[in-house]
């Protein structure tokens, strides 16, 4: 049984990536300054973690700036079968996009077209007058926001936003995220990532602007803020600035078709009942492991 979640990835959390095209050598840990039986204490470790049924697969790479020193790999792209995973798979690099997106706002700056104290307002009017919900509950009384939300804030994660429940959200402001389906995809897919900014400033924030460290949708806001500067699709913009000049040519937000088979499924937490069924999975899959070592 497969048991997968696709209602927390946002626009900006749909990235994947593989190895770049570059063709890196071949070559042996103990010749590039690695300790082989250590490695290899890393890989048990990770089939550990499979075995027992807690990851669905892994794939390492172990590099030198020119070679492949060491790989391993184990599992297939999805539980219930498909590909067997290897160094070309694709997997979800999640909010590992947020540094990618922070990069590419920081070279906007540098080119005198943003900066770090522009008030997110400029760009979104309905964000000047913000309330905010202490601590992000409703029982106590709203309060006017003391400042506005700047680049600063969203760009260091004490913009006051918040997150849906699944991931870090804080009270009853992030079960509202989570109701209203804030900036998520659906079966139906998904509104613009401008409409979806603005639908946001209709809710509070959970803390003053610059008061406090929240891990929030503030990266999502920063990626409407570079569509609305560049006048380009986020994705079409780091493809010019960042994958295309860095050959990262397995990097996409849509998984092209022709590569949706080399693609890793992505999974989120279960239900007790459907953790029962993949406990009882991870005995088959043990059971066959050691039946044949």
């Amino acid at each position: 049984m497969k048991v997968k979640f696709y209602g927390f990835l946002s626009i900006l959390t749909m990235l994947s990536a593989s190895a770049m095209a570059f063709e890196f050598k071949s070559s042996t840990p103990e010749k590039s300054g690695f300790d082989g039986n250590q490695l290899n204490e890393i890989k048990a470790k990770f089939d550990e973690l499979y075995f027992d049924g807690r990851i669905p697969n892994y794939a390492v790479g172990v590099y030198t700036p020119d070679s492949l020193v060491y790989s391993a790999a184990n599992g297939q792209i999805g539980v219930g079968g498909g590909e067997a995973v290897n160094l070309d798979t694709i997997y979800w690099l999640a909010s590992m996009t947020k540094p990618i997106v922070s990069t590419a706002i920081i070279k906007l700056v540098e080119e005198g077209k943003l900066s770090l104290d522009d008030k997110l307002s400029k760009f979104f009017p309905e964000f000047a007058d913000m309330l905010v919900a202490p601590g992000g509950s409703y029982d106590t009384t709203l309060q006017s926001a003391k400042t506005e939300i700047t680049l600063r804030h969203l760009i260091s994660h004490t913009s006051g936003l918040t997150y849906w429940t699944t991931v870090t959200g804080v009270g009853d402001v992030a079960e509202q995220y989570d109701e209203l389906g804030v900036m998520q995809c659906s079966a139906e897919g998904r509104q613009s990532l401008d409409s979806d900014v603005r639908f946001l400033a209709q809710l509070p924030l959970i803390a003053h602007p610059g008061e406090s460290w929240n891990y929030s949708l503030s990266t999502d806001v920063l990626g409407a803020i570079i569509e609305q500067v560049t006048g380009k699709r986020l994705g079409v913009y780091l493809n010019e600035i960042i994958f295309q000049p860095l050959n990262m040519q397995n990097t996409f937000f849509e998984v092209p078709k022709d590569r949706l088979a080399s693609t890793s499924e992505i999974y989120t937490t279960a239900t007790a009942a459907q953790l029962a069924t993949i406990d009882v999975e991870s005995e088959h899959r043990l059971e066959n492991y050691s039946k044949s070592v």
